[in-house]
């Protein structure tokens, strides 16, 4: 049986997966976790969306894609200077060369 998964956190259409007859209880099936046998909307109709689900109301939602994250992490590396432990190396101090 075909099954839709979703991410975990955000709730986004992560794509399509098999939900497996269940070996304990025929006509029964084992879902993968974060999936649902609800499809998705069809994206197309949806030009710069995305669908996402919403476990608690079963059901989807069409968004509009978040931008992508600012490079907050790579100023902040900048900000490091070149020789926060000199001439040490990292490795040194687990060595015992501090």
């Amino acid at each position: 049986m075909k099954v839709y998964s979703y991410n975990w956190a955000t709730g986004e259409y992560n794509g399509e997966t098999e939900a497996h007859d269940s070996p304990l209880e025929p006509g029964e099936f084992i879902y993968p976790a974060y999936t649902t046998a609800k499809a998705p909307p069809d994206m197309n109709e949806f030009p710069g969306k995305m669908s996402v689900f919403d476990s608690k109301l079963n059901e989807w939602h069409v968004e509009d894609i978040p931008p992508p994250p600012k490079p907050e992490m790579a100023e902040t590396l900048k900000q490091i200077p070149d020789s926060l432990f000199g001439e040490m190396m990292i490795g040194d101090l687990f060595n015992g060369k501090r």
